[in-house]
């Protein structure tokens, strides 16, 4: 699926949609879609064509039609109004807006780089690595992690990272390619839930370890129906993607921190629990 996140048009992402449709089914047509969205087939001819614009009583039925998400929705809804805006102070306006909802660069990973998931340290090396600017040796890498590593794992993480081309070494130091890595989001994979649980424990000891005013954590009980969890789940998204941005725009790290937010059922109402568990 073409990312909208990376169009300027919002009938390019139109374009490319109706391309894989009708990829995926040689019988679809423009007269289809056109009236999924309210539209007749001579009016989305000219909309992908870019001789006109798209209805404003036509974007939530686009929205519901494309299935799209909280902020790629109100992405939508920014681009078609940047294409229509006729002056300057409003496109203004609409571009400061549509880049604070802009989604940031992710590399999503190879099964084979899911090895990076296989100890908790791996992701703090490589975040030390790019705010050192590959400078520390190995043995002062192992002193600067929390707890503190041997040098041998830290040798052989780096290495490890290195092989799996998410650390890059130039002019003789190692440095990050892609600030922000991901995985496939459709798939479960085991390495990647005892790096959490991992994470989740070291998180536990971060109580002991640390003074409040370094660290911080909450929780909160409660009970909602499907639409308002539904929406937390879209709250949350939303939430890490914004501290990305602001990761991005830090000056000069100094410190590597490890944020794990968890959102899970405790009970349920009923016979049967209205979620699916991992019982393998």
């Amino acid at each position: 699926m073409v990312d909208l996140y990376s169009v300027h048009d919002y009938r390019d992402y139109l374009s490319e949609v109706f391309a894989e449709r009708k990829q995926a089914n040689p019988l679809y047509s423009y007269r289809l879609w056109a009236r999924q969205l309210g539209l007749d087939a001579a009016q989305l001819f000219r909309i992908l064509a870019k001789s006109m614009h798209l209805p404003l009583r036509s974007i939530d039925l686009v929205v519901r039609n494309l299935k799209l998400a909280h902020n790629e929705a109100e992405t939508f809804r920014i681009l078609v109004n940047l294409g229509r805006a006729r002056n300057e102070k409003d496109r203004k306006i609409l571009v400061e807006d549509l880049l604070a909802h802009r989604d940031v660069q992710r590399k999503t990973l190879t099964r084979e780089q899911y090895l990076f998931f296989k100890e908790w340290y791996h992701s703090t090396l490589r975040c030390l690595v790019g705010t050192t600017q590959g400078r520390l040796d190995v043995a002062s890498l192992a002193k600067h992690v929390i707890p503190p590593l041997e040098a041998a794992e830290v040798k052989a993480s780096l290495q490890l990272q290195e092989s799996l081309g998410l650390l890059q070494r130039k002019k003789g130091r190692l440095e990050i390619g892609e600030p922000h890595l991901s995985t496939d989001e459709h798939e479960i994979h085991q390495a990647i839930r005892d790096y959490q649980a991992k994470m989740l424990r070291l998180g536990a000891e971060a109580l002991e370890r640390f003074h409040k005013d370094d660290r911080d954590f909450s929780t909160l009980t409660f009970a909602v129906d499907k639409t308002a969890a539904d929406e937390i789940h879209e709250i949350l998204t939303e939430c890490r993607r914004q501290i990305q941005r602001r990761i991005d725009e830090s000056g000069s790290p100094d410190r590597v921190l490890h944020l794990s937010m968890s959102l899970f059922p405790t009970a349920y109402v009923g016979n049967k629990p209205p979620w699916k568990e991992i019982t393998q």
